[in-house]
């Protein structure tokens, strides 16, 4: 499973203790999070990262490829931006999935972004077909099936979602 953070705060603030600098900053469990396979074990959480946050009310997303995770201009934008909402992520794909920088979350769809921890296993196969993750297949229903991406419509969806799907 992946690995993220999300922080919301009244005025703009920095994320770089949560990222960088505390003792398991999602730095640190990029490179020694927890395995799904085996629990009690940690490594890399290394096929891609990056960052969604607010930036004079426009969403603004930067993604690194696992060549390129947690890279020096990944880190200067870390250090650097100021914002009240925040979303992070480290991928660790899940089997049979692709690896690249478009893969990485999180992911933009209409006016939200969104990145997930776990698989949603009845949409491997279409994600494999596609090219794509089971958290992009994910996000599109999740706002499609709400019909007018109000709270409401998002919760009914996650609900309809939640009882038809075998998910992680």
């Amino acid at each position: 499973m992946c690995r993220m953070l999300a922080k919301i705060s009244v005025y703009p603030t920095t994320i770089v203790d949560e990222m960088l600098l505390c003792p398991v900053s999602l730095h640190y469990l990029s490179q020694q999070g927890r395995l799904p396979e085996d629990p009690e074990t940690r490594g890399p959480h290394n096929d891609g990262c990056g960052i969604a946050f607010v930036n004079h009310g426009v969403i603004e997303i930067h993604k690194r490829d696992k060549n390129h995770i947690w890279d020096n201009s990944y880190r200067l934008i870390i250090e650097n931006i100021k914002s009240t909402l925040f979303i992070a992520h480290n991928r660790k794909a899940t089997k049979d999935l692709e690896v690249n920088k478009e893969r990485s979350h999180p992911f933009y769809y209409q006016q939200f972004a969104f990145c997930h921890n776990g698989s949603v296993y009845s949409f491997m196969d279409e994600a494999q077909d596609k090219g794509l993750t089971d958290t992009e297949i994910y996000l599109h229903q999740l706002i499609d099936k709400s019909k007018n991406a109000s709270p409401e419509g998002i919760f009914t969806s996650l609900t309809e979602i939640a009882n038809t799907a075998n998910y992680s």
